[in-house]
């Protein structure tokens, strides 16, 4: 009797367990179908005509042609998320991946900003660099065609050919042998030259192109060739004072009448004292 009942006890124990694994894969298939449903009813909704961007609104942009960015925001709406949401969704559309295809694609583009207006639009504001110099090279010997340098050093396309005297011309290595998104010098020397150069214009000596020196050191040039070295390290207000009352001495008369034609250097490098050159002449003071 006994061994029948453990018999019967095994038998219903085995009977028990397939009645669990079954209730097991009832459980399974119900939520992967439900999840399917799911997946389907999103799926379905993200392609409502009513829930879709029908408008692309662009702003900011100058230098980068609206017509391109509307394409390039186009294309990717028509794609679709995860291969079965549409990427035109007013919800969910790929903001990331707009703006990274813009800013990869437009170097004039610094950056991008895309929010959503309404139910069926969305606006893209771009704000673009600002040139102001151009890098034309390691040095004036081994010039190339000039490229365009906004505020923070970032060198982002190439110059355009009228350009001429427009810009400040900057000669020196760059932080990256590819010049697209390299920097020209530091963000302290370029901020000193850009500043230093906007006083000297202020005061007679009118910058046409500067090259770097050294870690700190730069020389400016004007339009006759003279020079001008000075440190990084030194005050704006202190090289600007020590030059203009040099420039109102009677020795300098002459020479900036004519531009500083017959001045060939000035070396500010040296605190207070400075060392000046004239072509045909020399003093120190």
């Amino acid at each position: 009797m006994a061994f029948l009942f453990r018999k019967r006890s095994l038998i219903q124990s085995q009977k028990l367990l397939r009645r669990e694994r079954a209730l097991w894969w009832v459980k399974v298939v119900s939520i992967f179908l439900l999840m399917v449903a799911l997946l389907w009813g999103l799926s379905t909704l993200s392609f409502l005509d009513k829930l879709n961007v029908k408008n692309i609104k662009v702003s900011g942009n100058s230098a980068v042609p609206t017509s391109e960015v509307l394409s390039v925001a186009q294309n990717i709406l028509r794609g679709r998320n995860f291969l079965i949401f549409s990427s035109a969704n007013i919800f969910w559309y790929p903001k990331k991946e707009i703006i990274d295809t813009l800013q990869y694609s437009y170097a004039w583009i610094d950056y991008v900003s895309i929010n959503r207006v309404g139910f069926d639009t969305i606006e893209i504001k771009i704000k673009e660099r600002v040139p102001v110099a151009v890098w034309c090279g390691v040095s004036v010997a081994k010039k190339i065609p000039c490229r365009l340098v906004d505020w923070e050093g970032y060198i982002f396309a190439k110059a355009p050919e009228f350009s001429g005297s427009a810009y400040l011309k900057l000669y020196g290595t760059l932080t990256s042998a590819n010049w697209r998104g390299a920097s020209f010098f530091s963000q302290n020397g370029l901020d000193h030259i850009l500043d230093l150069t906007k006083a000297l214009s202020e005061i007679g000596f009118e910058p046409v192109s500067v090259a770097v020196a050294g870690n700190n050191a730069y020389d400016v040039f004007n339009n006759s060739g003279a020079k001008i070295s000075v440190l990084t390290t030194e005050a704006i207000s202190n090289i600007i004072s020590n030059i203009d009352s040099l420039f109102t001495q009677k020795v300098f008369a002459e020479s900036q009448a004519s531009n500083f034609s017959n001045l060939m250097y000035i070396d500010t490098r040296f605190g207070n004292k400075l060392f000046y050159k004239f072509k045909a002449t020399s003093t120190n003071e």
